[in-house]
């Protein structure tokens, strides 16, 4: 980096207020440092990210800087790249962030996810066992990076999992975990628009069976 480009960044700096700034940007420099892939991707992002900070309102900023957790900051930067973009690839981000909200809502439906080591305690097995049912298809697992989270409504009181889950599970016409999620908290016509869990939760397995080998075929809920 050249010695102006390094006296620019050490002025900059000076004019920051908060020491929590000065050292989450010293710990962002430390990551990428020494790296070109980890760099080039910081810079998008930071001027991205400048970009979209500088054109919102003292409103929205407010909103953004109280935002509950980092996801949900960073759900809020997409909306606004989305809302940014050009006619050309303003529709196609605002599908994906559609997509991307349709996965938070199943993630935090029905009491949420857990971990596959909270789902150990749960079931009162080891991690292991758990991953084993999860790569046998007889528990419902949603991949969230490298990790997978279970969501809790397939656990029941016991220390099992709910009643018919497995069948259903072995039943299904599509693999991805997330339209199988989908399907179990959607109201679905085959069963007079009830959730597939709630009925299943009644106790109408084959029901709930049927469908779900039904289930993402063409005009199938």
């Amino acid at each position: 980096m050249a010695v102006k480009d390094l006296e620019g960044l050490d002025e900059a700096a000076r004019g920051l207020s908060s020491p929590e700034t000065v050292e989450a940007t010293k710990r962002a420099l430390s990551a990428v440092a020494k790296d070109e892939l980890k760099e080039a991707l910081y810079a998008r992002l930071l001027g991205w990210f400048a970009t979209s900070v500088g054109e919102v309102d003292r409103e929205e900023l407010v909103r953004a800087a109280s935002a509950p957790s980092n996801a949900e900051l960073l759900f809020w930067l997409f909306e606004q790249a989305a809302l940014r973009d050009t006619m050309e690839e303003g529709p196609l981000v605002r599908a994906r962030l559609r997509g991307v909200q349709a996965r938070r809502e199943l993630l935090g439906a029905e009491g949420g996810t857990v971990s596959s080591g909270q789902a150990a305690e749960l079931l009162g097995i080891t991690p292991q066992a758990v991953d084993k049912r999860r790569r046998a298809g007889k528990l419902l697992a949603l991949p969230v990076g490298r990790a997978y989270l279970y969501p809790v409504w397939q656990f029941d009181e016991r220390g099992g999992v709910l009643a018919g889950l497995e069948e259903v599970l072995g039943s299904f016409g599509v693999e991805d975990a997330w339209m199988r999620a989908s399907y179990f908290l959607r109201e679905n016509g085959r069963l007079d628009d009830e959730r597939p869990l709630d009925v299943l939760r009644e106790g109408d397995i084959e029901g709930v069976e049927r469908a779900a080998r039904a289930y993402g075929e063409h005009g199938a809920e």
